[in-house]
This record gives C-alpha cells, sequence and structure tokens, in this order.
C-alpha cells in the first residue's frame, strides 16, 4: 500500500517534440491533458520541454529541448535515431537526416520522444506522463513508499487465477535523478534500438528491462501500478471510438470503477478526429476540437442546445403565469380555494427546466 506522506512537491515534465515544424501547436486533447493535471495536481510544478519556444502557458515553465544537454552524462549521450539505419558509407549526415524516405518509413521523431522523457526524468527526476493522458484523479506521488514507478498496459490470468502484467508502456514514468532501474532502461534502449520498429524503443523496450531476469535487478524497487490505473481503456477498444465514450467510463469519463484510477490515456495515434472530439465533450466541453468541421459541428450544437434551453425557460415562463392568472379571483366574487393540484410553484417550475 502507498504512504500518502509526500516528502517532496511533485514536477511534471512534458514533452512537445515538434521534429523541426516549430509552427506546431499543442493540440486539443494534450491542452486538455495539461489543464486536467493542473486542476487535479494543484502543488505541482510543470515543466514543458519542448523545440518550440513560442509555447507559454500559465503556471508552466517552458524548457529548450537541447540534445546535447540532455544526454549528456547519461547512456544516451551521442546517441541519435541514425544509429538505426544502415545507409551508403558515403551518404552525408545531412543526407540522411533529410532524407524524405527514412521520415517516411521510420520514426526519427517518435524516438528522439522516447529518447528524451528517458533523459529529462535521469537528469532531473519526477513524473513523465503522455500528453494524450487525460487525469482523472490527484496522482498517489510523491509518496515516502513509491520513490519510481512504471505502468501496465497489458494484463492477463495467470494459470493459479491470478493477474500479471504482460507489456508495459512509457506513457507515464516516475523515477529519481540517476535511478538504477532507468539507467538499465536507457542502455537497453540504445543497445537494442531499432528506428524503423514501432514501440521497440518505447513500450517493449520497458516491458524487456522488467520482465527480463538478466535487466529487472535493478529494478527491484520500483512500483508497477496495475492497469486500470493509467490506461482503463485498451487502445484496441479506443482505435474502433467515434461519438460515444466507452462502455467502461461514464458520461464525464471516469471510469465506472474509479478506484485506483489516476488517468485515461486516449492514445492519440489510434484516436481519430471524432474520437478526440468526444473525449473533449466529457473532459473539456470549453475547448474547441481541432478538426475545423467538428468544431463547426460542436459550435451548433451548442447553439441548439442553448436554444432549447431558451424556448424551455420561456415556455415554463408563460405556463406560470397561465397558471397565476388561473388562480386570481375575479373581480367581487367570494374567493375560491383552487384544487390542490393546480396550485404551481414557482421554484418547482424552475427546477424542472434546470
Amino acid at each position: 500500500m502507498l504512504d500518502d506522506a509526500a516528502p517532496a512537491s511533485l514536477t511534471l515534465h512534458l514533452v512537445w517534440w515538434t521534429g523541426g515544424h516549430a509552427e506546431r501547436n499543442l493540440s486539443a486533447i494534450s491542452r486538455c491533458a495539461l489543464e486536467r493535471f493542473r486542476a487535479f495536481n494543484r502543488d505541482a510544478t510543470v515543466w514543458l520541454w519542448t523545440d518550440n519556444p513560442k509555447l507559454q502557458f500559465d503556471g508552466v515553465t517552458t524548457k529548450p529541448l537541447s540534445k546535447q544537454e540532455l544526454f549528456q552524462g547519461s547512456p544516451l549521450a551521442g546517441w541519435s535515431p541514425l544509429d538505426g539505419f544502415l545507409l551508403p558509407e558515403d551518404a552525408s549526415l545531412r543526407e540522411r537526416q533529410n532524407s524524405s524516405s527514412m521520415r517516411e518509413q521510420c520514426f526519427s521523431d517518435q524516438n528522439y520522444a522516447n529518447a528524451f522523457r528517458l533523459a529529462v526524468l535521469y537528469k532531473h527526476g519526477g513524473l513523465y506522463m503522455d500528453m494524450d493522458v487525460i487525469t482523472t484523479a490527484q496522482f498517489p506521488m510523491p509518496s515516502k513508499n513509491l520513490t519510481a514507478a512504471v505502468t501496465c498496459e497489458t494484463e492477463e490470468e495467470t494459470e493459479g487465477g491470478g493477474v500479471a502484467c504482460s507489456e508495459y508502456n512509457n506513457e507515464v514514468l516516475y523515477f529519481a535523478a540517476e535511478d538504477p532501474c532507468l539507467h538499465s532502461i536507457m542502455t537497453n534502449f540504445r543497445s537494442l534500438f531499432d528506428n524503423c520498429r514501432w514501440g521497440n524503443n518505447g513500450p517493449d523496450c520497458i516491458t524487456r528491462v522488467l520482465t527480463s531476469s538478466s535487466w529487472n535487478s535493478s529494478c527491484a524497487h520500483v512500483h508497477r501500478f496495475p492497469q486500470k490505473s493509467f490506461a482503463p481503456v485498451s487502445y484496441t477498444v479506443i482505435e474502433s471510438m467515434t461519438t460515444q465514450l466507452p462502455e467502461a467510463l461514464d458520461e464525464t469519463g471516469a471510469p465506472h470503477d474509479a478506484d485506483g484510477t489516476y488517468a485515461v490515456h486516449t492514445y492519440n495515434k489510434v484516436c481519430g478526429d471524432e474520437c478526440h472530439a468526444t473525449f473533449l465533450r466529457a473532459y473539456c466541453p470549453d475547448m474547441q476540437p481541432d478538426d475545423p468541421e467538428l468544431r463547426a459541428r460542436a459550435r451548433s450544437d451548442r447553439f441548439h442546445v442553448g436554444t432549447r434551453l431558451e424556448e424551455t425557460i420561456e415556455e415554463a415562463a408563460v405556463e406560470l403565469e397561465r397558471s397565476r392568472l388561473r388562480l386570481r379571483p375575479a373581480h367581487g366574487r367570494a374567493k375560491r380555494k383552487p384544487p390542490k393540484n393546480a396550485l404551481v410553484n414557482d421554484a418547482m417550475v424552475l427546477g424542472m427546466i434546470t
């Protein structure tokens, strides 16, 4: 059981790597993730590491993403995604970096993001969270008994009837600076790096270290959060999601069984435009979707909802006035008590329409 006594304040590290496209701003779901984390973890410090210095948010410190500075003194010193390519010897570094086929077929930008999160934690320590993870409760770290943590993405039943994690993720990571397990993860990242195999240098790397006896001796102190803590909805479910929230979530986006759940990973890569808009309606209803067509639809929906509400209020006001007229005695006649079911209470009418 985790100890609630917090020895120090929490520092959240977010990474927004544009891959040279400095005009890329945070997506709506990323802004929502940032807003929700700060709402539930008000005492936390938030650092946004990015190669776009124009990104500025209240209460958030923007930090420059410098490969040389962050990788120096770590197992990733001198590392480059080009380590994963077998290219002609006469190809210049610039030619390989600018190769359109390399960017189309492989994942340099994603792997820089994979490397940056490890390097930031190794150098500074704290919490890393993907920018499509939506907070639903206050996080349990830091605490006296929780000094390092990873998250499970897929659980499977064991022969004894229990549950074991078969696949970990790098969506949420919590480590102290220069943590020995984190050092093992970074060493594995570099030694088995493959730039063209999706997931190899992210979730697969964490899984290799946490499940292999040759690696995990340095990770005995690491807490392993169950799947429901940060990934209560499988990415395979979100992949097919459109305008309806998954059955595991209520209308506010919180899991029906919320005990032990701190966030919902929305899996940006498999969640389409309608999927993102659905999550936004639940988690950040005041935010507009990124897709122009969905933005227009959202504005139209809000207009119609507002119009219907105004019409309902107007109809209720008219009915209220009619009721008062029916109850008003005629001039010169004795007052007559109306039937009990004819009495209308103003608060009741207004309560019916709120």
